[in-house]
């Protein structure tokens, strides 16, 4: 009877005390938008002799910077003669990006008290806001790597983010109107995890014809936090 008494006792404690650690963590931050969100996706034309490049390959190829290479560079078949047999080493180039995990880490970048007045945001000690991403481990060709997530991430406008966020002066909120007061102030960033997948990359040219090779194919998972464009985190 005195164990049955304990275990109900004990049950009702524990309840109380994950009740309240949850609404801990649900009302420490909250995610307001800042500005409206601008058409930012990214789009890459592809000329008519880089399409047919991509397609003569059966490895996919989506790095922007890569397709801007094609684009900008001139194979044209008046420069080569019937016979001629050629392979050009084009670099090693991250070939596709697949997210497999994608996160918001609301408080990213605490930037100190601000104040709220007329639903207008002002930073206590700065005008200027400035944050910057990481990827989660050293990576080869992370410069080109960070361009190539961060196009991946314009397209999508539930998480559109960039590596360098600049806010200046005074944040007006949109779509809600918060009391006038002293908050906290955080930058959110998308935390997105998946696979890097490189090659080498050549342009092999036997006569007239002309078609890409990718060789030496590696798999590199990656993860990175990427500041949020438009929304910033509050809490008292």
């Amino acid at each position: 009877m005195y164990f049955f008494r304990f275990i109900v006792i004990f049950g009702i404690i524990l309840c109380a005390m994950v009740g309240e650690q949850t609404n801990v963590i649900a009302s420490s931050w909250e995610m307001i938008e800042i500005k409206k969100q601008e058409n930012s996706k990214e789009t890459t034309q592809i000329s008519k002799g880089t399409d047919e490049l991509l397609k003569s390959t059966k490895e996919a190829i989506d790095n922007p910077s890569f397709i801007k290479l094609l684009n900008e560079s001139t194979f044209s078949s008046r420069y080569f003669s019937f016979g001629t047999n050629a392979e050009i080493y084009l670099g090693r180039w991250p070939l596709t990006y697949e997210a497999t995990t994608t996160s918001i880490i609301r408080d990213y970048y605490e930037t100190g008290k601000i104040f709220v007045h007329d639903n207008m945001i002002q930073h206590e000690q700065s005008q200027t806001i400035q944050v910057e991403g990481a990827l989660n481990k050293k990576i080869e060709q992370s410069d080109d790597v960070k361009v190539f997530m961060q196009h991946i991430l314009s397209n999508d406008k539930e998480h559109d983010a960039t590596f360098s966020l600049t806010h200046h002066g005074k944040l007006k909120v949109l779509n809600r109107q918060l009391p006038d007061g002293i908050y906290e102030l955080a930058i959110p960033a998308v935390y997105t995890t998946g696979n890097i997948r490189y090659g080498n990359v050549f342009i092999k040219i036997s006569g007239k014809k002309k078609q890409l090779v990718v060789k030496d194919i590696l798999n590199e998972p990656i993860g990175a936090w990427i500041p949020m464009k438009g929304h910033v985190a509050y809490k008292k």
